[in-house]
């Protein structure tokens, strides 16, 4: 039996914990099924004494940096429209932006 082998999945552990790449990434870039990255994945973690991590936050938010409107946007010289085309977001998109921004400034997460 052939075994696959990828390069190493240690260097892509750290942004897998992150979140910042997922098992079907690694396995397209790797060329090889997901089952496979998966396996070599918990490999891993049982050859470090590590626990896997169950849920690992997995964000395809584009990166908007709303507080840069915020001012302009509660003077009223913004409007969610414009910041939308500005980005190159929906409306629905920059309105949850605000909201978020708001919501976290509420429980002190500046």
């Amino acid at each position: 039996m052939n075994k696959i082998r990828i390069r190493s999945i240690e260097q892509y552990i750290k942004d897998y914990e992150e979140g910042n790449v997922t098992v079907e990434k690694i396995a397209k870039n790797e060329g090889i099924s997901k089952t496979t990255i998966d396996r070599r994945i918990n490999e891993y973690y049982y050859k470090n004494g590590k626990e896997r991590p169950k849920q690992r936050n997995v964000s395809n938010k584009i990166p908007i940096d709303i507080k840069q409107y915020i001012k302009d946007y509660e003077k009223g010289n913004i409007t969610v429209e414009k910041i939308a085309k500005n980005e190159g977001v929906s409306r629905t998109t920059i309105d949850r932006r605000i909201n978020e921004y708001y919501y976290k400034k509420r429980k002190g997460k500046n």
